[in-house]
Order: structure tokens, then C-alpha cells, then sequence
């Protein structure tokens, strides 16, 4: 700071880096044999290393007790005093930005990359705290019962012409045993009020069952396309309502798994799949921070299902009696 001389320098020259205190965190870049670091910023002398690299020209950007910056699978954020990584897999930052650290919170925002993950947009992390991301379900608090499961369930005259569940049946074949004509004609068109994005129908005894964005499922017949029935869900639906033994299932973006009786819509039960009650603003709607979203598999009386959006928020999958709604 006297003259201007060096003090010291180091051969390598992709490192990105972020100092803290008299400590310099040396980042390397991909296609790289050298390793990260930490150095003496007054002597050049280095301190520690570590096995983690940067992907591409991401920039590092330094939080009290922790490094924030891309990698080739996600996000890491390096622990300071562990010198742990510990990944975020679903985004990556962009390049020119990293990861906003500010308010007490992690911002991603958006980029023209192609190399999105699985998460993109505008995305807000807070801390956890002393959360409970493993917590134990009870029926008592997830399960809600409208009828007994010995109640006498309305009948609908389904065959293995029918198409029951997403892609036809749990293998997710496509094939049905319906005899398909040579020549065909539109006999109805079916358009809710408010536009919606559909679910794929499934059919069963003589109704086509179908859901969508809005969160409302609908029976229809097949014949007329009139709507015999509907019921509202709290979240929006992204895949299709899976038929079995009499029984529409469905699971919503409000965090719910619903067991109606298909013939009338009827709730027979409900299950809270995500561990708590919380909405939060996804893409101009308030869904569950853990979605019901994987719809339903219902196999020999079992109906399986997974909430969750984010790996880092947890994913819950679960197996119930597929009658009664209770945890097997």
C-alpha cells in the first residue's frame, strides 16, 4: 500500500475470488486440475484447499458464514467454518449476478441460459430455523374422514375398455381394450368459462374425469359432454384424477390428496400431504410449499403419493389404505 509493489502473486489464472477479513477464498473454474483455496491475502501463503470448483463464469458472492456460487449440478453454498459444500440442486444463478444475497434471504433470478434446472424464475429462500423437515404423520392431524370406509359406495359400471389413470394404468402402457372405430366424429366439446390448463382425462363407467389449473374436478358424461358433477379443490391440478374401485383420487396444489366417490363427487376423505399449512406465491398463485403434485397410484387397495416442490424443502411420499385414507 507503501509503493505499490507486489507482494505476492499466484500462477493461476481463472480463480474467482472473496475475501473476508485477511482470508482470500480462491474459487477455480471448470476444466480445471487446480483446486480451490484459501490464502493469506498479506503473504500469499495458502491456508487450506478444497475440492470444489465453479461452474463457468459465475460470480461468488460472500454471506456472513457462507459462500454462495454455481456449480455444475446446481448452487453450492460453501460452509466457512466447516469448509463443507452443501448443494442446491434445483437452480443455478446466472452467471453475471450468482446469488443475491440481501434482506436476510437468497435470490435467483431469471436468465436467457438454456441451462436452467428444474427451478427458474424469480426464487426467494429464507432460513429454516429450527423447522422439523422429517416430521412423523398422524392420522389425527392429516386425515379427515366424511364417511366411514364401511359406507355404502355408489357403483360405476367401469371395464377394462376404460382409461383409469394417467397414461391408461399403473405401468403406464397407453393401451386400452377399446375397440377403436375406422371412421370417427366429434360428438361434444366441453370449455369451462374461465380458461383453464387441463389435466389429461380418464374415463370410467360411462364419465370422462378431468381437472386442471383452476383446482376443480369434473365428471362428464361421455356421451353429452354434460357435466354431471364438480368439486373444489383448494390448489391448482396438474396431473389426472386416477379411478379405482368406485373412487376418484386426486392431489391438489394445496397440499392435499382427495378420495371422492366418482359416481356423485362426494368427498369420502382427505389427506394432508405436506407437513404444515404454509402457501407461498408460485407463478401468480398461492399453492402448498409442498404440492400434491404427483397425483395418485392406487395399487391393491394402496394409494401412493409424493408432496413436495424442492428437494432442499423436503419431498413426503406416503401409502395409505386407498378405502379409508389411513397410513399403512
Amino acid at each position: 500500500a507503501i509503493d505499490g509493489s507486489v507482494l505476492w502473486h499466484h500462477p493461476y489464472d481463472n480463480f474467482q475470488l472473496v475475501l473476508r477479513g485477511d482470508e482470500l477464498y480462491a474459487f477455480s473454474g471448470q476444466r480445471s486440475d487446480k483446486v480451490s483455496v484459501k490464502i493469506d491475502a498479506l503473504t500469499g501463503k495458502i491456508l487450506e484447499e478444497f475440492d470444489v470448483t465453479r461452474r463457468a463464469c459465475t460470480r461468488p458472492n460472500g454471506a456472513a458464514d457462507a459462500i454462495f456460487f454455481r456449480t455444475r449440478s446446481g448452487s453450492i453454498r460453501f460452509d466457512l467454518e466447516s469448509s463443507r459444500s452443501e448443494y442446491v440442486s434445483p437452480m443455478r444463478p446466472n452467471c453475471h449476478d450468482g446469488v443475491t444475497i440481501a434482506n436476510g434471504l437468497l435470490y435467483w433470478w431469471p436468465m436467457p441460459c438454456d441451462c436452467l434446472l428444474t427451478l427458474y424464475g424469480a426464487i426467494c429462500l429464507g432460513p429454516a430455523g429450527d423447522f422439523n423437515f422429517s416430521p412423523a404423520a398422524s392420522e389425527n392431524e392429516r386425515l379427515e374422514k366424511n364417511v366411514n370406509s364401511t359406507d355404502n359406495i355408489a357403483d360405476i359400471a367401469s371395464s377394462a375398455a376404460d382409461w383409469h389413470t394417467f397414461r391408461a394404468n399403473n405401468t403406464g402402457s397407453a393401451k386400452s381394450d377399446a375397440t377403436i372405430p375406422k371412421e370417427i366424429t366429434q360428438l361434444w366439446e366441453y370449455a369451462p368459462k374461465t380458461p383453464i390448463t387441463p389435466t389429461t382425462p380418464v374415463t370410467a363407467g360411462g364419465l370422462v374425469f378431468v381437472s386442471g389449473s383452476d383446482g376443480i374436478v369434473r365428471a362428464l358424461d361421455s356421451a353429452t359432454g354434460k357435466e354431471n358433477w364438480k368439486f373444489y379443490t383448494g390448489g391448482s391440478v396438474r396431473l389426472s384424477p386416477t379411478i379405482w374401485n368406485n373412487r376418484a383420487f386426486v392431489g391438489s396444489g394445496d397440499g392435499w390428496v382427495y378420495s371422492l366417490e366418482a359416481k356423485t363427487g362426494r368427498q369420502l376423505w382427505r389427506f394432508r400431504a405436506a407437513p404444515v399449512e404454509r402457501k407461498m406465491p408460485v407463478y401468480g398463485k398461492l399453492l402448498s410449499t409442498w404440492p400434491a403434485a404427483s397425483g395418485v397410484l392406487v395399487e391393491d387397495g394402496t394409494a401412493y403419493f409424493a408432496a413436495g416442490i424442492s428437494n432442499f424443502d423436503g419431498i413426503h411420499v406416503y401409502a395409505l389404505d386407498a378405502e379409508s385414507g389411513e397410513i399403512k
